[in-house]
């Protein structure tokens, strides 16, 4: 069993010269109101297709009868009672719409005349962050969808990643530069997490611990012989607390909280073993999932209720129909059972790829975008499945392929 070393605090004093910024403002930030517009009803800019037409391009459910969690309990939840946020280029710049998961109730959530991304629903549903004016100007904007009152937040502060609710609606967190930060949705205050740390915030904070006090992210570490580069950190969300979790056998990255337990998803590359997922509990030990893996697989994750761990497997070489691109595996959380939900052999001859997926807050659907072309540009096309026992149904079409989903979490 290998260990996983906990509670390494990181020298306080030192920092990456090129990487370094400058303290951030001791003053609250201030919140600006931008817009008092109410959501619309908006049409679909394309032909709208059923689900049908595209079942011979798109992945088929491969699910056995057993037993899978959800297998063993009736759907109490229709399509129509969740939600999903997106985002789409259909008048000349990005912005956001909502759609019911049964492709009913499409809304545009944000008007603005800049482009927006990263639609993140909050805990209550009742508000929506995501990123505006993208491309020239990336700052925290948080939207009343109710009321539809805009806000910027800490207007300063550029916005780097996608940005992740805590679990009590009271802060953001998201990477500026290569610093994470943690803003308070009220005030407007915010606090760099990691101040002086000697790495880089190497990409997106991936979740709040189930207390909601920590946060896990990865970090790039400068070259030293023998150590791996790419290595796992959490911090409190006051600041405190900055601790490397360290995998000792290889790289690790793309880490995942359980929602309930103080366990850690997440993969590794382990130079004599290859590419694996692992879960570690925080205190100490470290287990391999039994899947091989061909290569990567980006963000691995627990269903919302944990009783799940779902990934893409995903090919190095161009998918066809008898070897597909990729697929989506579900397990339980003692693997016990382990299967494949869905996969490639419907995708003819070009093979199919899954570019994202999201858990539904029931645990029980998957949304996934699969990519498309809409005259020479990458889109995506989205779709809601029931791992239990449901067909792939399409709900929107040509939405921008490297936006996420968001789900609304329900009442």
């Amino acid at each position: 069993m290998s260990s996983l070393k906990l509670g390494v605090m990181l020298p306080s004093g030192l920092a990456i010269a090129a990487c370094a910024v400058a303290p951030p403002p001791t003053v609250a930030g201030t919140t600006t109101p931008l817009s008092t517009r109410t959501p619309i009803v908006i049409i679909s800019p394309t032909p709208p297709r059923t689900p049908d037409t595209l079942l011979r391009a798109t992945i088929e459910p491969s699910l056995q009868a057993a037993g899978l969690p959800a297998c063993s309990r009736p759907g109490n939840i229709e399509l129509s009672e969740l939600t999903l946020a997106f985002v789409a280029d259909w008048d000349g710049d990005w912005d956001i719409y909502s759609v019911k998961a049964d492709g009913s109730g499409l809304i545009q959530i944000a008007h603005n005349e800049t482009s927006d991304d990263g639609p993140k629903w909050s805990p209550d549903g009742r508000r929506m962050a995501y990123i505006h004016d993208f491309v020239q100007m990336p700052r925290l904007a948080i939207l009343d969808v109710e009321q539809g009152n805009l806000s910027i937040v800490a207007p300063d502060l550029e916005v780097s990643s996608d940005v992740v609710w805590s679990g009590t609606g009271e802060h953001i967190v998201f990477r500026s530069e290569h610093d994470l930060f943690a803003v308070d949705v009220q005030s407007g205050d915010r606090l760099n997490l990691t101040k002086g740390a000697p790495f880089l915030v190497a990409d997106l904070p991936t979740g709040f611990s189930p207390e909601g006090d920590r946060m896990i992210f990865d970090v790039a570490m400068p070259a030293e012989p023998g150590l791996p580069e790419d290595r796992l950190c959490i911090v409190g969300v006051d600041g405190t607390g900055l601790a490397e979790l360290s995998f000792p056998l290889g790289e690790a990255d793309w880490p995942m909280w359980h929602p309930r337990r103080d366990e850690v998803l997440f993969q590794a590359f382990v130079q004599s073993d290859g590419v694996g997922l692992y879960v570690a509990t925080l205190d100490g030990s470290v287990r391999k999932l039994q899947s091989a893996l061909d290569s990567i697989v980006p963000l691995p994750s627990w269903s919302p209720d944990g009783t799940m761990i779902a990934w893409v497997m995903r090919n190095s070489e161009l998918g066809t129909a008898e070897r597909p691109q990729n697929s989506l595996h579900a397990a339980t959380a003692d693997e016990d059972v382990n299967e494949v939900v869905l996969d490639g052999s419907a995708g003819g001859d070009r093979g199919v790829g899954i570019y994202r997926y999201y858990w539904a807050p029931d645990s029980r659907h998957i949304a996934y975008t699969m990519t498309n072309e809409v005259e020479g540009f990458p889109t995506g096309d989205v779709f809601v499945f029931d791992i239990g026992d449901g067909r792939p149904q399409l709900v929107v079409e040509a939405v921008e392929m490297f936006s996420d989903l968001s789900w609304r979490p329900l009442p």
